[in-house]
């Protein structure tokens, strides 16, 4: 798999995010400032719960925005250690399973490069707390909400 053509993928995907949430933002600030002011406690409260959507969406933004930086300078960094930026092939049930390890803000989604299925993970995910720090060869063990672990066998770090 070409990582370049995976990291340009998931760039794509945070880009078309990022436009969605601005959008969000853009029309929770339009609500809240069509609050009436007729009725000033209701309107307030309204205009104060639109403007802290919107806020907390603006930052989610942002989380997008330093991430789609860190991916653009990403190197070909070959550590063997998985990290922030590392392209991981781990067996679960025989199956291989492809991660792409990303920012914090920035993952849970997949995209498909060469017919196979990337999932983009946070670093700081569930899956992607037990992958880091992990090397080809390792195990790491995810325990499902529904009770079940699965067993990530590490068979490559790019």
């Amino acid at each position: 798999m070409d990582k370049q053509k995976i990291v340009s993928a998931v760039l794509k995907e945070l880009e078309e995010k990022k436009l969605e949430l601005e959008n969000s933002v853009e029309n929770f600030r339009k609500s809240a400032g069509e609050q009436s002011k007729s009725i000033e406690s209701w309107s307030d409260s309204s205009r104060a719960q639109f403007n802290m959507m919107a806020g907390a969406i603006q930052n989610d933004v942002k989380a997008i925005e330093s991430a789609a930086v860190f991916l653009k300078t990403l190197g070909n960094s070959l550590s063997g250690v998985i990290g922030i930026g590392s392209l991981i092939v781990a067996k679960e049930s025989g199956q291989d399973k492809f991660f792409f390890i990303v920012p914090e803000g920035s993952g849970g989604f997949a995209v498909k490069t060469d017919g196979k299925e990337i999932l983009a993970i946070a670093s700081t995910s569930p899956i992607g707390n037990v992958l880091m720090g992990k090397k080809t060869g390792e195990t790491s063990v995810f325990s499902a909400i529904d009770g079940n672990d699965k067993n990530f066998e590490i068979v490559s770090v790019k």
